[in-house]
């Protein structure tokens, strides 16, 4: 872990969905509100690294397994 700790999706987030939440060791984990969030994709597109994905609820139904 190289310890960057990158916060553009919170910036281009136009309906604020995500904010970052502090956690011991000084880290910040992202917290995204599903209520906010309309899936508009700009965190996706946003990210440097491309650890964002946006999935529906069909999809994570469908790739769980029994």
């Amino acid at each position: 872990m190289n310890a960057v700790q990158c916060r553009i999706c919170q910036d281009q987030c136009d309906q604020q969905a995500i904010r970052f939440q502090l956690i011991a060791g000084g880290k910040a984990m992202p917290q995204i509100s599903l209520d906010d969030c309309i899936g508009c994709g700009g965190c996706v597109a946003s990210c440097p690294v491309s650890a964002i994905a946006i999935e529906t609820p069909n999809e994570i139904t469908e790739s769980q397994t029994c």
